[in-house]
């Protein structure tokens, strides 16, 4: 960046909402024609309301079901839409209602808001059918017991004893499963066509076994851009993924002739300055899918330790961090 441009920007005040980031965007004409035409409009994933809120400890999630609960839910989801107008969001999850007492009102959720979107208040909002997280068949079954034609997501690991863990599954059943899932979903196209998202969890290190090699992690990646799946977010589940090592995961998808497109990013923040770094890197290789959050909390409670949780990314850092990136390029 030339010393002209950063005495331009050197006292920029970062958006903290949607139309703040637009109105930054569109005050350099440059800027807006690339990102309008060749960057494709970065694409905000909110899982507030899923990931945001399972960090929670089990009695924090019983006492929100009892003092706040479904009215809150739909409060954070108006405020979420109407402040930073996301493409997708993730409204619940279909689990095990002992082990996360939060999302037990998912369903009901769900139908609810699937509704908001034909009220005039939100005519406007570019906002695609919400979406629910799935842990396995026994719960996919709750989709169309429910008629709750959500779009959805699935979950795996690169690390066995995390998958184990967390779903009390192995890797290659979980496969199985989402494959399983996947095949239903082809057999009811005709009434439910939903985007599909696979999470995969650990992409760097594992809170169980410890630090996984980039060959470990690329080996177990490769296979699953076959399945059909419309998105593959990439879980830095510990927050411990360096701008370094994400490049070489990368490059080593690259390698594998394995397309970019799918690809989106679930960041947990520990070193703001490094993961504006991720997000750099990830716009340079056209990765645009990015999952944020209005809540300072994340991560996998039933996995993690509540101390060593880390916040997703937050839609502070990612609009400061995509701000950036277009300072530093153009």
């Amino acid at each position: 960046m030339n010393k002209q441009m950063i005495r331009i920007y050197k006292d920029i005040n970062y958006p903290k909402c949607y139309k703040g980031f637009m109105k930054l965007i569109e005050s350099n004409e440059k800027w807006s024609c690339i990102y309008n035409n060749f960057v494709s409009k970065p694409k905000i994933f909110d899982v507030t309301l899923r990931d945001g809120l399972q960090s929670l400890s089990k009695e924090e999630q019983e006492t929100f079901v009892k003092t706040q609960g479904f009215n809150s839910k739909l409060e954070i989801f108006a405020d979420i839409i109407n402040t930073h107008n996301p493409n997708n969001i993730e409204i619940g999850s279909l689990c095990s209602e002992k082990v996360l007492p939060i999302f037990k009102d998912s369903v009901e959720l769900y139908k609810k808001i699937y509704k908001y979107q034909f009220m005039d208040s939100f005519h406007n909002i570019a906002m695609d059918n919400p979406w629910l997280l799935v842990v396995n068949e026994n719960h996919f079954r709750k989709i169309h017991e429910n008629g709750a034609y959500a779009n959805l997501s699935f979950i795996t690991s690169v690390s066995e004893s995390f998958q184990k863990k967390n779903t009390r599954m192995t890797i290659k059943e979980s496969i199985q499963g989402i494959a399983n899932m996947l095949q239903t979903i082809d057999d009811f196209r005709e009434i439910y066509y939903p985007s599909v998202k696979l999470y995969v969890s650990c992409i760097n290190e594992c809170p169980i076994e410890g630090k996984l090699s980039k060959e470990h992690v690329v080996k177990n990646l490769v296979p699953l851009f076959s399945m059909g799946l419309d998105k593959i977010c990439l879980s830095d589940t510990c927050g411990t993924l360096d701008h370094i090592e994400f490049d070489e995961i990368i490059k080593e998808l690259l390698v594998n002739n394995i397309s970019l497109n799918k690809l989106g990013l679930h960041l947990h923040v520990k070193d703001e300055e490094n993961v504006e770094k991720i997000i750099h890197k990830a716009l340079d290789y056209g990765i645009m899918d990015f999952d944020v959050s209005t809540l300072k909390s994340g991560g996998c409670s039933v996995t993690i330790e509540k101390s060593k949780l880390a916040p997703n990314l937050s839609y502070e850092l990612y609009y400061k961090s995509v701000i950036n990136w277009f300072i530093n390029k153009y």
